[in-house]
């Protein structure tokens, strides 16, 4: 969409798709330092570890999984 001054102007669906990929690239950053945490974990603390890598893991899944949702409708409204 193009505003009145020849620039390209933000929809509520373009603001939707910034904050979901926003919202997956935090969750990527976050299972990454999970990760770098298990293996860096005292072997005490690897199972609490390992349990918040899993956990990271699952949120970034899911984060992906809507970002992707949300580019397949657009995909499909493009058509």
């Amino acid at each position: 969409m193009i505003d009145a001054r020849g620039r390209a102007a933000l929809t509520v669906g373009d603001l939707q798709l910034i904050d979901l990929r926003d919202a997956w690239l935090d969750a990527e950053e976050q299972a990454g330092a999970a990760l770098c945490a298990w293996y860096s974990a005292a072997r005490h603390e690897g199972q609490d570890a390992y349990a918040a890598y899993v956990a990271a893991l699952d949120r970034e899944e899911a984060a992906a999984s809507l970002l992707a949702s949300r580019l397949a409708i657009l995909d499909g409204a493009q058509v």
